[in-house]
């Protein structure tokens, strides 16, 4: 994942301020509960355009 910020909410370093993310983030949580390991990266955009790109394109067809 490109968001250093998800993954640090996903680690419980932050907290989720956004009232829209919560229920999103609070399923995660849910649905991580599942598997005997769960692991999340920070990936730099860097050196991962194609997520970008794709990211770039949903968030374009929301507005």
């Amino acid at each position: 994942m490109d968001s250093e910020l998800v993954v640090r909410q996903l680690e419980h370093r932050y907290k989720v301020r956004n009232p829209r993310l919560q229920p999103m983030f609070a399923r995660v949580m849910e649905l991580r509960r599942r598997f005997k390991e769960f692991d999340v990266d920070s990936i730099p955009r860097a050196m991962n355009k194609r997520a970008d790109e794709l990211a770039n394109q949903a968030l374009d067809r929301s507005n």
